[in-house]
C-alpha cells in the first residue's frame, strides 16, 4: 500500500507541474503586443522579422521573402509577429485602424503615406520614433528614416489596430 501510495503523490506531482507549465506557456503564447509589460519580447520579435525581410526585393502583388510589395510585407510581417490577418492593400488597411498622430506612434503602429496624390497608397511599420520599415518599389524591403523632408510631405498619418477592430 505504501508503495502505491507513494506512486500516485508522485504522479499527481508530474501531473501538477505539466498543468502549471502548460498554463503558463499558454499565456506567453497570447501576449498583447499593447501591453507595456510585453512591449520589449514584442519590439525584438518584431525587429528580427524585419531584417528578415530587408533586401527582398519589390514585386507588385507579392507578399513573400522573393518579391513583394508594401502591402504584402505588412500583412505578412504582422500575422508572423502580432498573429492579426490584416487586410491584403495600403488602402484597406488605412480603414481597418485606428488614426494615430505622428507625435503619437508606437513600434507596429502601420504608418500610411500618399506617393501619388491620389491619396494612400503607401503602407509600412513603425519601429521606433525614427525609423519605419516597409517595400520601396526602387529598393525593396528597406527601413527608412520616418521625419525625413521626402516622408514627411507625403506621410497622411499613423494607424492602429485595436482588439475592437475585427477583420470582416
Amino acid at each position: 500500500m505504501k508503495f502505491s501510495s507513494l506512486l500516485m503523490t508522485l504522479l499527481c506531482g508530474v501531473m501538477l507541474i505539466m498543468t502549471t507549465a502548460c498554463h503558463t506557456r499558454k499565456e506567453i503564447t497570447k501576449v498583447n503586443h499593447r501591453d507595456t509589460k510585453s512591449v520589449e519580447p514584442i519590439s525584438k520579435r518584431l525587429r528580427s522579422e524585419v531584417d528578415a525581410w530587408v533586401g527582398s526585393p519589390y514585386r507588385y502583388g507579392g507578399c513573400t521573402k522573393q518579391g513583394t510589395d508594401c502591402s504584402g510585407f505588412v500583412q505578412a510581417v504582422y500575422e508572423s509577429v502580432y498573429g492579426i490577418k490584416l487586410p491584403r492593400t495600403s488602402q484597406a488597411m488605412y480603414a481597418f485602424t485606428n488614426p494615430v498622430k505622428l507625435e503619437q506612434l508606437q513600434i507596429g503602429d502601420l504608418v500610411f503615406f500618399d506617393y501619388e496624390g491620389k491619396g494612400v497608397s503607401h503602407v509600412g511599420i513603425c519601429l521606433d520614433e525614427k525609423y519605419f520599415a516597409h517595400a520601396s518599389t526602387s529598393k525593396g524591403v528597406v527601413i527608412s528614416e520616418l521625419r525625413s523632408a521626402w516622408h514627411l510631405k507625403r506621410f497622411v498619418r499613423g494607424g492602429r489596430i485595436l482588439s475592437n477592430k475585427k477583420r470582416t
